[in-house]
């Protein structure tokens, strides 16, 4: 588990990679992928404990709160990284950057499947002792659907955004109306992911996985088009306003956390 918590983490890394040329670090999403990394492991310290009949309300309640935004704090700094991205090089947006981004996101989304595979069919053979052909093809399935097994979920999400994000960039609506574009991009993954979900959980008991998987898929994007884009808009702040007035910076920080209260009351976590 760390060892892919930190090849999510480089993925992470290469989609915020800034032309080399003008290439600037900045410490402080340093630091939030930092934190974002420890969340993502004591989330799942406590996910195990829980499984073992070791809880509280205390750590019921910390374990919801760590699932509510550590994943949407990896796509929200990806979209941070885009906006950089985009500032210092304007001609990013060619077919090769999409070559170069599925191998940066698919490549080791396959390896992980491939490798998680190998570990199902082990751990049924050994414990679990389930049908091993229903094992594997369910798999494969979720592998081929972009659903993901296990959290690899993220790999495939994360490259149907940038993807998403890289092919609006190149439009000639983007280029004209840039403002209403964006303006889409915030409110209409919001809209959808709100009314998607109650759809969801009242339609999911009687979805078989042949549908479900790529459904799955589909209401993903929506809510991760949404914290790339709040990233994006973060992105512009950062640089406009920030670099300019470091009496901002805290500011900042207390919209970030507001942001996350507000995705926590409108999102199921």
């Amino acid at each position: 588990m760390c060892l892919l918590t930190k090849k999510v983490v480089d993925e992470v890394n290469d989609c915020n990679k800034i032309s080399q040329p003008n290439r600037k670090r900045y410490i402080q999403i340093d630091y939030t992928k930092a934190l974002g990394i420890l969340l993502v492991v004591l989330g799942h310290i406590i996910y195990e404990l829980a499984n073992k009949g070791i809880n509280s309300n205390f750590i019921n309640q910390l374990n919801n709160s760590i699932y509510c935004f550590h994943m949407p704090l990896f796509f929200v700094l990806s979209g941070l990284g885009l906006y950089l991205k985009f500032q210092t090089n304007k001609t990013i947006v060619t077919l090769k950057e999409i070559k170069n981004l599925s191998k940066k996101l698919l490549i080791p989304y396959a390896v992980w499947s491939l490798i998680y595979l190998l570990i199902s069919v082990l751990a049924n053979a050994f414990i679990t002792k389930k049908p091993i052909i229903s094992l594997i093809l369910g798999r494969i399935y979720a592998f081929i659907t972009l659903r993901g097994v296990a959290p690899l979920w993220f790999l495939s999400a994360l490259f149907l955004v940038n993807l998403a994000y890289l092919l609006i960039m190149k439009s000639r609506l983007f280029k004209e109306k840039p403002i209403f574009c964006h303006l889409t991009l915030l409110f209409f993954p919001f809209i959808v992911t709100i009314f998607a979900q109650n759809w969801f959980y009242m339609n999911k008991p009687i979805l078989s996985n042949i549908y479900l998987y790529p459904i799955i898929t589909i209401f993903r994007f929506f809510p991760s088009l949404f914290y790339v884009e709040i990233g994006y808009l973060l992105g512009y702040l950062w640089v406009k306003i920030i670099n300019c007035c470091c009496l901002l910076k805290p500011l900042y920080l207390l919209l970030f956390s507001i942001l996350f209260v507000i995705l926590k009351l409108n999102f199921k976590c």
